[in-house]
């Protein structure tokens, strides 16, 4: 596990223990809620197995934090996978801290902040051409990715109860460190050949070390006691 990585858990949970230890009463329902994310496994960019937990206390508000092993359960065995790419593997860990909206409805409307990190590696294949000439000759070439995402974001959601099941949605806008670095090219200063239109894969798959906009978009379904 990398030390960035266990730096994050250690202070997440630090934070979410302080925080149940001076919970008052609770007056959003019940304190606890464990939740999956059933979008997660079916992510276009980074799948995974998700799974967190959420306390409230006091009047309006709660934390959650979530861990995700990352893996294609999916994507991968889709007939025309696009992706081109195989044994990812990784985690994902994100803390959130919501204010429950005041309201006299049972959904409970919220603004949130939070952090997540990412880390994958996965294996890919791309095209590739010894220079930009037109004509130039070109070939398939194998690669390694390691990749980390770090985040921040500010949300807007809303939990709508049955019973005691909770249906969580929220989507947000933020900032995103991404560094992705490619190992095990034949010749890294080679051009590689990437498709005249911009989509999702190609730029998951970019070597690269930037800032980008972040917009999250969820789906929770959460069990409250």
């Amino acid at each position: 596990m990398q030390p960035k990585f266990f730096q994050f858990i250690v202070i997440t949970f630090i934070c979410l223990s302080y925080q149940i230890a001076s919970a008052q009463n609770n007056s959003i329902g019940h304190p606890n809620q464990i939740f999956i994310s059933p979008l997660r496994i079916i992510d276009l960019a980074n799948p995974g197995i998700e799974i967190g937990y959420q306390r409230a206390y006091g009047k309006n508000l709660a934390t959650a934090v979530s861990i995700a092993r990352m893996i294609d359960l999916v994507i991968a065995h889709l007939p025309d996978d696009p992706r081109n790419i195989s044994n990812y593997k990784g985690w994902r860990l994100q803390a959130e801290q919501k204010y429950f909206l005041p309201t006299f409805n049972t959904n409970r409307p919220y603004l949130a902040v939070d952090a997540m990190y990412l880390k994958v590696n996965y294996d890919s294949n791309s095209t590739f051409a010894t220079d930009t000439a037109k004509n130039a000759p070109t070939y398939s070439d194998n690669f390694h990715i390691d990749k980390s995402n770090f985040s921040v974001n500010a949300k807007i959601g809303i939990q709508i109860p049955v019973k005691h099941f909770i249906f969580d949605f929220v989507a947000g806008i933020g900032l995103k460190h991404r560094l992705a670095i490619r190992s095990g090219l034949e010749n890294p200063n080679a051009y590689e050949n990437t498709p005249v239109d911009v989509n999702i894969w190609t730029e998951t798959n970019k070597a690269g070390n930037e800032f980008t906009l972040s917009l999250p978009i969820n789906i929770r379904v959460a069990y409250e006691f």
